[in-house]
């Protein structure tokens, strides 16, 4: 018979075994109350992508509960604008007034003029018995449409002989051709480019819209014009890379692509378009099968100065010691995922947003300034914004999970620091790199039309044709008429003047010959 200190014994056991079921089991509890919280967030995250706003701003009214004052460092007596309100002092950009009423049809535009007179009878005049004479009009406007036309060009080469011997034959040799002894005009090929990477007409889209003009195009045959022009079109797009290597600030992203592969599972595999942006209208992508740090070090291997990119990990070669890049972090990359973890901690998340949208606030006053009024003024204005935010960040690292979506922000941010606040001691820098975010717009948009890319080297040559598209687009240019102007200049111009084909030489060089034609009016 066990003795009563044996019992003892045993029921401490039993205790202390139950003691360490119990902290397993709180663990356990506490992983899975983790994983739910995760799993919830990535819900609304995806929730929010498919049916909500694209728009990152808080919801009205939230920010104020988070209104920041300036610090007292701050010299400028500016006023402060809010979210929903437009600066008002004399340097910030004025509140645009909405247009009301019907739209005034550009005059540029062809006209058809109609003329309707009255019936000859009322114009007797009712007093004088006289015969009226027109006096001014009353002219209404109307805006029409006639489906795009096609029409061929005949080009007659007539042939001249010798009468006296009859041996002898003259005949002028063809002009140069975007495709030699091919059928498509410039514009057509213009139009095809166009309609593609501009308009996100996928080529059997286009098909069947020649089909219903009566021309039987064939998706091949629309291809191989697609491929005869990003040859032609590849030596201005490298000139456009070299224009943007030798800038002191350039901007980098990447977005995806599929690409066809019998071999890969599924039948396709993802490619990337790799971004690379300069001043304005210098914009240029380049499609690589990977996404490693190697593509970018290659790409920039010459690049001097400034890269402001969103902190993808296969940049950080590039800002090594020893390497002259350096590196400029993307203030809407940060702000975006504070606003992701608004659904777990939305008054931490939002007091943080609501700091950087006081950053934002000074970049709107400073809208057209020069580069040494953006460096005073953000010396003056965002840096004390800048050193408060980061204090504030390094509370609220001891208080929240380093795995929740607002650590996670919080770690972001912290670990990036240098690279955020670097945008404030150089005026030729902006707070994001949103710029070549929007320059991405359209890939992101032609994909969802035409799905995938045949081959890498379909995708090579549509990140040519892109790289101009996207430049027009930032320059304010057609894309079809700077299309159709450089195809029919690009195979005879000469290789030293190649500048004045890239688009802002094109743009350059036609508004000089619209001054000179009004000149001489």
């Amino acid at each position: 018979m066990a003795s009563s200190s044996d019992k003892i014994k045993l029921l401490e056991q039993q205790v202390e075994l139950q003691k360490q079921q119990i902290d397993v089991l709180t663990k356990l509890l506490a992983q899975r109350d983790r994983d739910t919280e995760r799993l919830q967030h990535r819900l609304d995250l995806l929730l929010r992508q498919r049916f909500g706003r694209s728009s990152e701003k808080l919801p009205s009214g939230q920010g104020e509960l988070f209104a920041l004052e300036e610090d007292e460092s701050d010299e400028s007596d500016e006023p402060e604008a809010t979210e929903e309100e437009e600066p008002s002092s004399g340097d910030e950009p004025a509140k645009k007034s909405r247009h009301k009423g019907r739209q005034k049809l550009p005059p540029d535009l062809p006209r058809k003029r109609t003329e309707i007179h009255p019936d000859p009878q009322s114009c007797i005049c009712e007093y004088c018995n006289e015969a009226m004479s027109p006096i001014g009009e009353e002219v209404s406007e109307r805006l029409d449409y006639e489906p795009a036309s096609f029409f061929v060009v005949e080009t007659a080469r007539v042939k001249y002989g010798c009468p006296t011997c009859q041996i002898g034959v003259a005949c002028a040799e063809l002009p140069p051709e975007p495709i030699e002894k091919g059928m498509p005009g410039l514009g057509l090929l213009a139009h095809v480019v166009t309609s593609k990477y501009c308009d996100h007409l996928p080529l059997y889209r286009l098909e069947s819209i020649f089909a219903r003009a009566g021309l039987h195009l064939s998706r091949k045959t629309l291809c191989g014009w697609v491929a005869v022009v990003a040859v032609l079109l590849a030596p201005i797009v490298e000139r456009l890379r070299e224009i943007i290597l030798s800038r002191d600030v350039i901007q980098s992203d990447d977005t995806t692509i599929r690409v066809l592969d019998p071999d890969a599972t599924g039948g396709s595999r993802r490619g990337y378009f790799w971004g690379f942006a300069g001043q304005p209208g210098e914009v240029v992508f380049h499609y690589d099968p990977s996404r490693s740090g190697q593509v970018p070090a290659e790409w920039l291997c010459t690049t001097r100065g400034y890269l402001q990119v969103d902190g993808y990990a296969g940049y950080n070669d590039l800002f090594r010691a020893r390497r002259p890049v350096i590196e400029v972090g993307c203030w809407a990359h940060a702000r975006r995922k504070f606003r992701e973890a608004l659904t777990t901690a939305p008054k931490q998340a939002s007091e943080i947003v609501a700091y950087i949208r006081s950053l934002y606030r000074v970049e709107r006053t400073l809208k057209g300034a020069t580069t040494e009024t953006r460096f005073r003024a953000r010396q003056q204005r965002s840096r004390p914004i800048l050193k408060a935010l980061r204090k504030r960040l390094r509370e609220l690292e001891k208080e929240v999970l380093p795995k929740s979506p607002l650590g996670m922000a919080i770690s972001y941010t912290l670990n990036r620091w240098r690279a955020l606040r670097r945008y404030a001691c150089d005026g030729r820098l902006e707070i994001d790199n949103n710029r070549i975010e929007r320059a991405i717009r359209p890939i992101a948009i032609g994909r969802k039309n035409y799905l995938f890319a045949g081959s890498d080297g379909g995708a090579e040559r549509a990140a040519l044709i892109y790289s101009l598209v996207v430049s027009c687009k930032e320059l304010g240019v057609d894309p079809f008429a700077y299309f159709r102007d450089v195809l029919a200049a690009v195979s005879t111009h000469p290789a030293s003047r190649i500048d004045e084909l890239t688009p802002a030489g094109w743009k350059a060089a036609r508004q000089q010959r619209l001054i000179e034609a009004t000149a001489t009016l």
